[in-house]
């Protein structure tokens, strides 16, 4: 996939971007987003459900993880559409957080449909709540914490869509129950960003506080993404990356 160009990836931020996606999951993503960037969502949730579902199919399991597979393409090319068409939103952030919900809850029914006859049918649906708990947990503090990072960090602004939800209608109640979902779930980064909103002038996050957030907020998960690969920082420098990023 390396003759798509690099410049047309849309990639979220420099520090953020894990390899799997750097290399794989955003070239195969851009070959997808030709939809809205909501139907792409949709269409990842419907494909990583089905797939989900034939894992715990000894016949189609890996018939299900190709589908699990093309999920994480789909699921690449509707941020990336977003991104590229000034299409970004609320409910689509929050859209493609079901999408994967909707995925591992499948996933785990089939889990248990597999292993309930073997293991038991009790002990089959209380290991697949627990994973499915953990899972919750850790996408929401993932897309918070990302979110909050592309913010403060990168773009230096206050990123008003984790506080405050400003989406109307019958898709209100959604959004902001998502949102205050990952808001009971923060803990103490809430003071964090009580103490930089006091620093905010003209909407913009001062540049000191911006690297002080990085230097605080970036190191601990930092190995896993595309920062710290040789390779990748030498082809994108940050600077260029950053520029890339604000395509």
């Amino acid at each position: 996939m390396s003759e798509v160009p690099n410049d047309r990836l849309a990639y979220k931020a420099y520090e953020i971007e894990e390899l799997v996606d750097i290399y794989f999951y955003r070239r195969a993503g851009y070959v997808v987003a030709r939809l809205s960037p909501n139907a792409v969502s949709i269409l990842a949730g419907v494909v990583g459900a089905i797939g989900g579902a034939l894992v715990g199919r000894p016949r189609w399991a890996l018939v299900g993880v190709g589908l699990l597979v093309a999920h994480g393409v789909i699921d690449s090319a509707d941020g990336q559409l977003a991104r590229m068409t000034g299409r970004t939103s609320e409910f689509g952030r929050v859209l493609d957080g079901l999408a994967g919900y909707a995925t591992h809850l499948a996933l785990y029914l089939g889990l248990v449909a597999a292993s309930g006859p073997v293991w038991g049918w009790g002990t089959a649906f209380a290991l697949a709540a627990v994973a499915g708990f953990c899972t919750a947990i850790h996408a929401q503090m993932y897309d918070y914490h990302r979110t909050a990072y592309a913010g403060f960090a990168i773009h230096g602004r206050v990123p008003t869509e984790l506080m405050t939800p400003s989406v109307s209608g019958v898709l209100r109640p959604v959004v902001r129950g998502y949102a205050a979902m990952q808001r009971a779930l923060v803990g103490l980064h809430r003071m964090v960003e009580q103490d930089i909103a006091r620093d905010v002038c003209d909407g913009r996050v001062p540049d000191s506080v911006r690297h002080l957030y990085r230097e605080c907020f970036y190191r601990p998960p930092c190995r896993f993404s595309a920062g710290r690969d040789p390779a990748f920082s030498k082809r994108f420098p940050p600077e260029v990356f950053h520029r890339l990023t604000a395509w």
